[in-house]
């Protein structure tokens, strides 16, 4: 006699999932969603990075035309470094209870000469506010 198989309807599912396979799906979703962050953090410091490039490169060719107009036709960039070069300096005295301070600025010649084409001389007649107020610092 032919014994009956179960159909596949009558046999019965698994109620659950074993633990392994649980901690697999667990790992194999938080690689996609770990993968997923360390790309979207690519693309947006990337994106970042470039709209700063094209902001300072707006920026110089706005400056650029502006010293165009001065009769300057050097490259911008290597103005900026050489006004970089000049640093404000103070001497700090104190003479029984009166305190002599005495800001100092050494702008060479050729700086000088540039700054004043530039029309930025003006800039440099006095030390700016911030510099004013300062405390000065104990050795």
């Amino acid at each position: 006699m032919r014994t009956m198989r179960p159909t596949i309807s009558s046999r019965r599912l698994p109620r659950g999932v074993s633990l392994i396979e649980l901690l697999m799906a667990m790992g194999g979703v938080s690689l996609v969603i770990t993968s997923s962050a360390m790309l979207l953090h690519g693309v947006m410091r990337a994106q970042s990075e470039s709209r700063r490039f094209f902001d300072d490169e707006r920026t110089s060719a706005r400056l650029a035309r502006q010293w165009r107009l001065c009769g300057e036709t050097g490259e911008v960039t290597r103005i900026l470094r050489q006004l970089q070069t000049i640093r404000l300096g103070s001497i700090h005295l104190k003479n029984e209870g009166l305190q002599i301070l005495q800001q100092i600025t050494k702008v060479p010649a050729d700086l000088n000469a540039q700054l004043a084409k530039l029309k930025l001389l003006h800039l440099f007649a006095a030390p700016p506010a911030w510099a004013k107020n300062a405390e000065p610092t104990q050795p």
